[in-house]
């Protein structure tokens, strides 16, 4: 990536790692805990709930103990504006902040243009050029991170950001934010779905891929296994299923794992599976998962995918939405059917959280509450594939706002514009 960047032109540089105390850490758990107790998303305690189903009862004591002491000790000291205070203190004193503001002034950036504040080291970066009073310019990267990511502390000259809901989301988290300085652009990591340059015609795509030419294809999007842990018991259900001839011109599962997951929770059902295929987003990054430099050869490999697998299932992902342009069913399974149920709230309500309610509740999707609902919404997409179109295309609409392929554009013309206003303001 940096040789790209470098052959373009630009100077590249690698942010610090970030280095913090003890007093540090702890206080960002309190603001962390402060903020999402104040920003009122039903998305907080459904996330909350389903992270206490993975830790056992001993761990929840402590987690709860914990938050009820930090809430005593943010109360005691003076509340939300105390707890910042301090934070702006320790920043300075038990953090190598310093490093970051070295950094910004020997680039002496005109401008600062950030897709990702809420992560640590951006966060840094861009409260250290906060402090040069150089303008500001975000872009909120997905339609969840208002809600489910910490605290932004620094309010920006401009954010770009996908839809009407997020404008509201920010106006409500962040009510010191000037709605003037919202500019809604659209999703530009979905322009690629809009050009046809990016598309195999559907026997290359069989061929790349390993898919059988006769068989109809249901691509199973999985998410991490933080978020459904279940999947590989629901796939294997569908697996069984496809076995006993319960589906159509007996299709192919085509399981398109998540570059953050796990592999190894796939394996015993790679072993076992006799209708799956197997398929790796990108190449996985050595050092970290999930970070990588994704080619145009992942992306073709994505758009056809999209365009040619005639059902697409996926647990409460954006990927509805990547589904949704291409026009294709979409089903949401919801449960968990063994014996423990351990899991099945918890799946249900992942559909319930803030970000994903417009997708839940625009009729586009079909949300599974058993194996045997899944079953039913499969064989009725194969029958009917025309069935909820306009619900697709309305939920497209209202999440993404453009559903042109030219949000791209629109953020490049939002910076531009951006810019200029500056160059005006210095004169």
């Amino acid at each position: 990536m940096r040789k790209e960047l470098e052959n373009m032109g630009c100077e590249v540089y690698y942010l610090p790692k970030v280095k913090t105390g003890l007093k540090y850490s702890r206080l960002r758990k309190k603001i962390h805990l402060d903020h999402f107790d104040r920003i009122e998303s039903c998305s907080t305690e459904i996330d909350r709930r389903r992270n206490f189903v993975s830790i056992n009862k001993i761990q929840q004591i402590r987690v709860r103990a914990r938050d009820v002491f930090y809430r005593a000790e943010i109360w005691i000291s003076g509340g939300y504006y105390a707890l910042f205070r301090q934070e702006q203190k320790l920043l300075k004193q038990d953090t190598n902040f310093a490093e970051f503001q070295k950094l910004s002034e020997q680039i002496k950036p005109d401008a600062l243009f950030c897709l990702t504040p809420y992560f640590i080291e951006e966060e840094f970066l861009v409260r250290a050029i906060s402090e040069m009073s150089i303008r500001q310019c975000a872009a909120i990267l997905s339609f969840d991170n208002l809600t489910t990511r910490p605290r932004i502390p620094v309010l920006f000259d401009r954010y770009l950001l996908w839809n009407e809901y997020n404008r509201q989301e920010l106006l409500r988290i962040y009510p010191d934010v000037n709605p003037q300085n919202i500019e809604l652009v659209g999703s530009p990591q979905f322009d690629f779905y809009y050009d046809s340059s990016y598309l195999w015609d559907e026997i290359t795509w069989r061929n790349r891929l390993g898919l059988p030419i006769e068989r109809p294809v249901i691509l199973f999007g999985a998410g991490p296994d933080t978020i459904a842990p279940v999947e590989p018991q629901i796939v294997a259900q569908l697996d069984d299923a496809i076995e006993q001839n319960q589906f159509p011109n007996k299709p192919i599962i085509l399981l398109r794992l998540h570059p953050v997951d796990t592999p190894a929770r796939w394996e015993s059902l790679r072993q076992s599976a006799k209708h799956v295929i197997f398929d790796l987003p990108w190449q996985l990054g050595k050092e970290i998962v999930g970070k990588t430099n994704v080619s145009r050869y992942d992306i073709e490999k994505l758009v056809s995918t999209l365009k040619h697998s005639q059902v697409h299932i996926n647990t409460s992902s954006t990927m509805t939405i990547d589904g949704a342009i291409f026009d294709r069913p979409q089903i949401g399974p919801a449960y968990d059917d063994r014996q423990e149920k351990k899991y099945d709230r918890a799946m249900r309500e992942l559909y319930l959280r803030e970000h994903y309610l417009p997708i839940t509740n625009s009729g586009g999707l079909q949300i599974a509450y058993s194996f045997g609902q899944l079953k039913e919404y499969i064989n009725e997409a194969f029958q009917t594939p025309e069935c909820y179109s306009e619900e697709r295309k309305e939920m497209v609409r209202a999440l993404c706002t453009y559903d042109d392929g030219k949000s791209k554009q629109r953020v490049l013309n939002a910076i531009e514009n951006f810019l200029n206003e500056g160059r005006l303001h210095s004169v």
